[in-house]
């Protein structure tokens, strides 16, 4: 495998796990919503959940920004091969 297959195969995983983290995100949103709209949970549970979802959500967002940062480190390394060959 060349090492453009090889950063190409990288690429895909890492939007893989992008949209991993679009259904981690959509999940726990339903997970808050279904928290907040129940009738028979104390103040107290309630307050429990929610709190483990916002330590989940911050836990996302820092991932959300890692994987920012590894599909542009991918498109710079992609680029930088172009830039070689030209």
């Amino acid at each position: 495998m060349t090492r453009e297959q090889e950063l190409f195969q990288i690429q895909e995983y890492v939007e893989k796990l992008k949209q991993v983290s679009l259904e981690v995100r959509s999940k726990l949103t339903s997970v808050i919503l279904s928290t907040e709209s129940r009738q028979h949970l104390t103040d107290s549970d309630r307050s429990s959940i929610l709190h483990l979802c916002d330590i989940i959500k911050s836990k996302d967002d820092e991932l959300v920004s890692v994987e920012g940062k590894l599909i542009q480190m991918v498109d710079e390394l992609k680029e930088k091969r172009v830039a070689a060959e030209i």
